[in-house]
């Protein structure tokens, strides 16, 4: 069983192990970058029939892994920023 790594006192990345205490409003700014994802895998999952996948990235890990294959735009209030 996974210990899920998350309290009111911080986060941890589940690939390179960053830890950021909630201590100050710079690390907040970090931890705000960190993206969680949980998802429930349906039928025929290569993960697993009603599995949960549940990972935790910082924004380094999202960098690596994520950016080359993310489609970024901006939405909401960056977008009237350029009006």
């Amino acid at each position: 069983m996974r210990t899920i790594l998350f309290d009111a006192f911080g986060k941890v990345c589940d690939r390179c192990g960053k830890r950021v205490v909630l201590d100050s409003l710079e690390n907040r700014s970090v931890a705000q970058e960190f993206i969680h994802i949980n998802h429930t895998c349906g039928f025929d999952s290569v993960i697993g029939d009603g599995l949960i996948l549940d990972i935790d990235l910082c924004d380094g890990c999202i960098k690596e892994l994520l950016l080359p294959f993310a489609r970024i735009s901006k939405q909401g209030w960056l977008s009237n920023l350029e009006r």
